[in-house]
């Protein structure tokens, strides 16, 4: 019935090897490193984001650098991170070296557990503590500087061990 069963075989086993490697030749590598526009020193934690692929990317490491395997549809690489303009870049070779400037400073924004936001939307009151506030003298725990300063916190010493973990409670 099967007058070449050997062939088949052998063209099954061939096209088991061959389907492979010709997915994995169609992605490439870029990597390289960002830095700020001004000083020049490497920024960590920059995301790298496949503009087409948006649920892939990279962050980079501590000194900037980073490494990606990249699908054949990319095209554009999104670069973004916090008090930085974000750029996108299109990808032109194996090397992508990438200057970020600088964006709104801290004063102008109010970092919350789920995002950011501007100071003047912000309906909850904000409070700020400088050095100058801080308590002069004998200071056995860092927490017994901001004591009392900060409407609504609260600080406890459980037990009256002054060794013993501070209980921090804002309400």
């Amino acid at each position: 019935m099967n007058k070449h069963p050997l062939g088949r075989r052998l063209l099954s086993a061939l096209l088991l090897f061959a389907i492979p490697s010709i997915a994995f030749a169609q992605q490439r590598t870029v990597s390289g490193k960002v830095t700020d526009a001004v000083s020049g020193d490497g920024l960590p934690g920059v995301t790298v984001r496949i503009k087409e692929v948006p649920s892939e990317g990279a962050v980079t490491g501590s000194d900037g650098a980073y490494k990606m395997d990249l699908p054949a549809a990319a095209k554009t690489l999104i670069f973004s991170s916090v008090g930085y303009h974000s750029r996108t870049i299109p990808i032109t070779g194996a090397t992508l070296n990438v200057k970020l400037n600088s964006g709104k400073s801290l004063e102008e924004v109010v970092v919350v557990g789920y995002g950011t936001q501007k100071a003047k939307d912000v309906s909850a009151a904000i409070t700020s503590i400088s050095t100058k506030n801080f308590n002069k003298g004998i200071v056995t725990n860092p927490v017994q500087q901001i004591q009392g300063k900060v409407a609504g916190l609260v600080i406890t010493q459980p037990g009256g061990d002054p060794n013993a973990n501070a209980s921090i409670r804002l309400r």
